[in-house]
């Protein structure tokens, strides 16, 4: 199991050889059968034609690393807008997992299977009345610093209303869990499983949010959630970024030749600023943004010696490669790490490294600035829309001694987007002119600048 931690078959075979009940099996809820038939029909008013009777689920926290994580969902369909939410329908597995139950109960009390290709279901012949039940178990192994970790955000409120809801954690070597519950109230015990420390999370009756509208805070801002997290604090996260940052920003001779490309007669005698604008420009003008999902690509980014030399990088290539320039000429500047905000303000409470983006924080003249690398067509010193009110992390690049916690960027220092508009009317008896001249700055300019990319540059400097 040392090797293997995500292997559901090895678990099950070592249940049974030391002749043990599984932890699952002593705490999941009993006789779905009965309390579908006890709750269905009830007809619980919400906008989206479904209701959901029960959410539960459980995990196991390994003390080798890894998680096992069982659910069971009832779903009760009481409107054809429920019939087409849930016609088809897509856990989004992969690896080891094993599903249960992916079935339709009909009013009489008759079950019809679901067409299955992987984890994506298919129901067929969905009814107003039809409940529909789903269960299943995967696994998870990690690897890195954090292999022996678990942190997750459970969602116990949504759009549709909720009948029962349950998390239970069981950790197999006891170790402390940091928990917090937000925008709502969730029963909470400690429990003890087959000599196991466990957490029991539960509520009954939830309410649904109601309709989406535009403009509306993101769920995790509104909704009920459980935040998890077994890392000790933000400076984990922090230290363990900073140290994989730190390998990689090496001063070779494709750096030195920059600075000496890009500052001609030195760096003695400039402003901050100056120094700031120089490494911004020759970065927003001579390399390409390639964008891949910042976990996917991994959080290790590129050496700068390889960004300049394939002209081509994601969010924290560009980073890195201005911190290395700035510490070239003697400018503070960090990394700092983003979960845009679009996501909410609320959705990182607690140690986790579900970032997706990564900035830099910039000391220019006794004043930080945060600076979005990656839009070419974006002014020095703006500030983009999905910065505003992001969830931050700061990366020193000696994180010895330091204390970093995340923090909500607002109230920081940027140019101000401004649009000011003039118009002249001339009027005549028989005719009239009119002249209109519109002056965009700072980041409400980067969408005109990137409608004019093809056109010239004399034409581009004026907007």
């Amino acid at each position: 199991m040392a090797r293997s931690a995500s292997n559901l078959s090895l678990r099950r075979k070592i249940f049974d050889l030391k002749d043990k009940k599984d932890p699952f099996e002593i705490v999941k809820e009993k006789d779905r059968y009965e309390f579908i038939e006890a709750n269905r029909g009830q007809n619980t008013e919400n906008e989206y034609g479904l209701t959901i009777l029960s959410d539960e689920n459980l995990i196991m926290l390994y003390e080798r690393g890894g998680s096992r994580f069982y659910a069971n969902y009832i779903y009760e369909i009481t409107s054809d807008n429920g019939i087409e939410i849930m016609k088809e329908y897509d856990l989004g597995l992969y690896g080891n997992y094993y599903i249960d139950k992916s079935e339709i109960v009909k009013p009489n009390g008759s079950v019809e299977q679901a067409e299955r290709s992987g984890s994506n279901m298919v129901f067929n012949n969905l009814e107003i009345g039809d409940v529909i039940y789903i269960s299943y178990e995967s696994e998870y192994g990690s690897y890195g610093r954090f292999y022996k970790d678990y942190d997750n955000v459970f969602s116990a409120q949504g759009y549709h209303p909720i009948k029962e809801y349950s998390l239970r954690i069981i950790t197999e070597n006891n170790q402390p869990l940091n928990y917090e519950v937000l925008n709502g109230n969730m029963t909470f015990k400690n429990i003890e499983v087959d000599g196991m420390k466990g957490y029991e999370w539960t509520a009954s009756n939830v309410p649904g949010i109601g309709t989406s509208e535009d403009y509306m805070k993101p769920m995790s801002d509104i909704g009920t959630r459980i935040h998890i997290s077994t890392i000790k604090d933000w400076n984990e996260i922090s230290d363990w970024y900073s140290d994989l940052v730190r390998s990689q920003i090496e001063v070779e001779d494709e750096v030195k030749n920059v600075i000496a490309k890009i500052f001609p007669n030195g760096h003695a005698g400039l402003t901050d600023e100056q120094k700031a604008k120089t490494i911004y420009d020759f970065i927003t003008d001579e390399f390409t943004y390639s964008y891949v999902s910042f976990k996917q690509s991994g959080y290790v980014p590129q050496k700068p010696s390889k960004t300049i030399t394939s002209k081509l990088g994601d969010c924290k290539d560009f980073s890195t490669l201005f911190v290395a320039l700035a510490s070239q000429v003697d400018l503070d500047a960090n990394l700092v790490l983003i979960l845009t905000s679009d996501y909410g303000e609320n959705s990182l409470r607690l140690p986790s490294r579900d970032f997706n983006h990564c900035i830099v924080k910039s000391k220019i003249d006794g004043e930080e600035y945060f600076i979005e690398l990656t839009d070419k067509f974006l002014p020095f010193k703006s500030f983009p829309e999905t910065l505003d009110g992001a969830i931050a992390l700061e990366i020193p690049f000696n994180a010895t001694g330091s204390t970093n916690d995340i923090f909500n960027l607002k109230e920081v220092n940027f140019e101000p987007s401004i649009v000011t508009t003039d118009a002249i009317v001339t009027v005549t008896d028989d005719n009239y002119q009119a002249t209109i001249t519109t002056d965009v700055s700072s980041s409400a300019s980067s969408y005109l600048r990137s409608l004019l990319d093809e056109e010239s540059e004399k034409l581009k400097k004026k907007i």
